[in-house]
């Protein structure tokens, strides 16, 4: 198990680090979005580790761009370990104001950091990634247009049912729907071409989409009642 005081004397700068018991704060970090999410808080009976998002950001140009969706250049807004009795999680979070912007650029955003996040942790001998359950969550206002065709094919604008990733997008659209959740496979996003090293990352992450009342300019979650 990864301690803070593990984090704080490691290769990286200890700024990045910081310990919250029973709450975090995530910032969305969208810039340009008016009537928006601004914050969430993140509440547990556990420990949070808070990963500042800085490590990503700092050292993004060294990564590639794949293509207009997929790129390593891109973050998450927020990061963390969550030390939950015997349970254990290293959690992904993004915060959107709308649903359409969430499945736009969410998916995308959260899987390019799980892979450089793991990157990050993967040289630290404290990290054991079998001790930890991997999550992604995804929190905006709920969707209020929902437009499925005969077919049950969500209607796109020109621009993205073009894109490779519509289907993908409409596949996953459907699933959170449905159940509030999706497992995003790495192959979707074509990361088992990277030549990864085996084993740094799983073949798929998790996600949460958590809902959350419109005009709200801030909430709080409960992970205890969503980690069960």
């Amino acid at each position: 198990m990864i301690t803070i005081a593990d984090l704080k004397s490691s290769l990286y700068d200890q700024c990045l680090f910081s310990e919250f018991p029973s709450s975090i704060r995530v910032n969305n970090m969208e810039e340009g979005e008016e009537n928006k999410v601004e914050y969430v808080t993140l509440t547990s009976e556990g420990t949070f580790i808070n990963i500042d998002n800085n490590i990503l950001k700092k050292s993004k140009d060294i990564y590639s761009i794949k293509d207009g969706n997929v790129s390593f250049r891109k973050d998450c807004d927020g990061i963390c370990l969550l030390h939950r009795g015997e349970r254990k999680f290293i959690i992904f979070t993004e915060v959107k104001s709308g649903f359409a912007n969430m499945e736009k650029k969410a998916y995308f955003q959260l899987i390019t950091s799980y892979v450089r996040c793991k990157s990050f942790l993967s040289v630290l001998d404290a990290y054991s990634p079998s001790e930890y359950e991997e999550v992604a969550i995804a929190i905006s206002y709920p969707n209020v247009q929902e437009q499925i065709s005969n077919n049950g094919q969500h209607q796109e604008s020109r621009q993205s049912v073009i894109s490779k990733y519509a289907p993908l997008r409409n596949r996953y659209r459907r699933q959170i729907l449905d159940k509030s959740y999706v497992d995003m496979n790495m192959s979707d996003f074509e990361i088992d071409k990277l030549h990864l090293k085996s084993g740094l990352i799983n073949d798929h992450l998790h996600l949460i989409h958590i809902p959350i009342q419109s005009e709200l300019k801030s909430a709080s979650i409960d992970l205890d009642k969503i980690l069960l």
